[in-house]
């Protein structure tokens, strides 16, 4: 499959888990099990933590980063779909620009 159309079912499949299951959108841990369940019909209960990890490292299954960051996408473009910490997290953007700005000065002074 080709990364457009992957972007494409990644961004389908997450607005869905998002829209179906609020509580996910505060919980990319729990997103990221819900997307591996339905994209692998993984049974959990069934495989080993290898058979998993396995899978994992060979990319038969969407990354965790991606997913994210698709999440992180489709709440900056639909505002319904965001979580209650969204705003939380926003409001403390510019506080960690600042530090990070701070830290990289102080680094470039060395």
């Amino acid at each position: 499959m080709d990364a457009i159309k992957e972007m494409q079912n990644c961004r389908t499949l997450v607005k869905q888990l998002l829209e179906r299951h609020p509580h996910l959108r505060d919980n990319d841990e729990k997103l990221c099990a819900n997307y591996w369940y339905i994209e692998a019909n993984l049974h959990f209960r069934e495989m080993s933590a290898y058979d998993f990890i396995q899978m994992y490292a060979e990319r038969q299954i969407t990354l965790a980063d991606s997913i994210t960051r698709m999440r992180r996408k489709v709440q900056e473009e639909t505002p319904e779909l965001r979580g209650q910490l969204w705003e939380k997290r926003h409001k403390k953007e510019e506080e960690v620009k600042e530090y990070l700005k701070d830290d990289s000065d102080a680094l470039s002074q060395v």
